[in-house]
C-alpha cells in the first residue's frame, strides 16, 4: 500500500513539473526580450533580482522562480557561464528545472540528434 502511495506521489510530481515546464517554456516564447545591450543588461538584474526575492521566501515559491532565472538566461551574452554561476547560487531544485528546460530546448531546436551538448560536462545533473 505504501508503496502504491508513494509511486502516486511521485507520478504527481512529475506531472507537476511537466506542467511547469510546460508554462515556462511558452512563457518565455511569448516574451519579448531587449536587443540593445543596455537594456539586456537591465533586463537580466531586473529578472534575477525577481528570481532571488522569490526564492527567498522559500521552497514554496521555487516553482514560480525557475520563470525569472531563465528569462535572464536567455539575454545573458554566455548562457552556459550563467548556468555554471546558478549551479553555485540558485537552490538545486530550481536550478535543475531550468537545466532540463534548456535541454529540452535544446532538443527542440536540433530535432535530428546532431544537437551539441546542452548542458556543460562540469555540470552535474542527478540522475533519479
Amino acid at each position: 500500500m505504501a508503496a502504491k502511495a508513494a509511486k502516486s506521489s511521485e507520478e504527481e510530481k512529475t506531472k507537476s513539473i511537466v506542467n511547469m515546464v510546460q508554462t515556462v517554456l511558452a512563457a518565455a516564447a511569448t516574451e519579448s526580450y531587449p536587443t540593445s545591450p543596455e537594456e539586456k543588461e537591465k533586463y537580466f538584474m531586473v529578472q534575477v533580482a525577481a528570481g532571488e526575492e522569490l526564492c527567498a521566501k522559500g521552497a514554496e515559491f521555487y516553482d514560480d522562480a525557475v520563470l525569472p532565472f531563465y528569462k535572464a538566461l536567455k539575454v545573458y551574452p554566455a548562457p552556459m557561464e550563467l548556468l555554471m554561476i546558478y549551479q553555485k547560487t540558485v537552490p538545486e531544485p530550481v536550478f535543475q528545472v531550468i537545466v532540463n528546460i534548456m535541454a529540452i530546448e535544446q532538443q527542440a531546436a536540433n530535432p535530428e540528434g546532431t544537437q551539441q551538448q546542452a548542458v556543460p560536462e562540469e555540470i552535474e545533473i542527478p540522475v533519479e
